[in-house]
């Protein structure tokens, strides 16, 4: 369908619909909203912006749809916030800034599966996490606490359990604390390369979980270097296998027993924990750092494996691994002789049979391969 040009402030009220800005608007209290009949849609701010001066600039509440590309600014500095969505599921926030002097996003009621995707905040506090569940996932973006000072919160999660929020690729900038906890039941944070300064993010109330992991590279190559297809198994040591479905079991690690897949270059990529730190609220307060084990990654292709022992160290970037992978048994089988390349009947001779063979090739009859020579076969120079 075509897209529906934007002018001005107003409701959008058509589900299923691409809308899309055409010039820079401005207005007051909801400049752009929509409810949650209005699902399935694209909000393209076309490399515009939608900037407001009262509580919220653009409040969406965000199924099944996409907001991307332009900037929202909350000029007003009174507890506004540039973009409120108020319920959310399946929401994208794509290649956006998002500027106010107070609040940036706020969050309240249902936001699951809410993800950003090369996003940047700039506002005294970035996420406002105002009740409900959570379920967000913050990739490649930058949150900066003001252009001139410093910032209050990154996040401030308050009033909400059973969440989970991962961090990818995530900058705080000029913030007083990258993270506030209030009355938030039970938390748990994923955090991949991202410098994520937690020390004061305390929980009032239950128990948060802070998981580092990082991003792991699995070259998976032959003996002569080149890439193969094939699979990983990853168990972290001393691992049991049977009790590994215990999710319940606090300091457990999310990551103690995964696969991964190569592609066609012979890579896999595959985020493995670190450590776990837990915070319980007791009297006093409790935090258990748990270290986890070296890994045990098992390569297979072609009825070959190969084990690597991974211990992650003092590392706090990406990991780049190579395993090898030597077909055969090990065995590396002779070059195969002119004459054995020649007799494709292989009955000792090169001969007219061998010749009838290439004849009924060339005028497209049937030729049925039969066995092996167990040989490597040769290349020849042109006649």
């Amino acid at each position: 369908s075509n897209p529906i040009n934007i002018t001005s402030c107003g409701q959008l009220i058509s589900p299923n619909a691409y809308y899309q800005l055409v010039n820079d608007i401005t207005g007051g209290n909801d400049c752009v909203y929509w409810n949650e009949d209005v699902n399935n849609m694209t909000l393209d701010l076309n490399g515009f912006t939608i900037e407001g001066n009262s509580a919220r600039v653009v409040s969406a509440t965000c199924f099944f749809s996409e907001i991307k590309n332009g900037t929202i600014n909350s000029t007003e500095y009174n507890p506004y916030t540039a973009l409120d969505i108020p319920y959310g599921d399946s929401c994208l926030l794509k290649d956006l800034k998002i500027k106010s002097t107070y609040y940036g996003i706020v969050t309240s009621s249902i936001a699951d599966r809410i993800k950003f995707k090369n996003v940047t905040v700039i506002a005294p506090i970035g996420i406002f996490m105002d009740g409900g569940k959570v379920n967000m996932y913050i990739k490649n973006s930058t949150f900066i606490g003001s252009e001139t000072g410093l910032g209050d919160f990154g996040i401030f999660h308050g009033g909400s359990q059973f969440d989970l929020i991962t961090l990818e690729e995530v900058n705080f900038i000029n913030y007083t604390e990258h993270i506030k906890l209030q009355d938030t039941f039970q938390t748990e944070y994923i955090i991949r390369n991202t410098h994520l300064n937690f020390t004061n993010a305390v929980p009032n109330i239950g128990i948060a979980r802070f998981i580092t992991q990082h991003l792991v590279l699995i070259n998976l190559t032959n003996e002569t270097g080149s890439p193969v297809a094939g699979a990983i198994e990853i168990i972290q040591n001393g691992t049991n296998l049977s009790t590994i479905s215990e999710v319940e079991k606090i300091d457990s690690n999310p990551t103690a027993h995964v696969f991964a897949a190569t592609n066609e270059s012979g890579i896999a990529e595959v985020f493995l924990t670190e450590e776990i730190e837990i915070k319980r609220t007791f009297s006093p307060l409790e935090t258990q750092l748990v270290t986890v084990n070296p890994y045990v990654l098992t390569a297979r292709s072609e009825n070959v494996d190969n084990d690597t022992i991974l211990d992650f160290g003092a590392i706090n970037s990406t990991v780049r691994i190579n395993i090898p992978l030597t077909f055969g048994g090990g065995d590396t089988l002779p070059p195969c002789t002119i004459l054995q390349m020649l007799d494709l009947d292989y009955d000792g001779e090169g001969d007219s049979r061998d010749a009838k063979i290439i004849t009924k090739y060339k005028v497209g009859q049937n030729v049925t391969a039969n066995g092996t020579k167990g040989c490597n076969a040769l290349r020849f120079l042109p006649a």
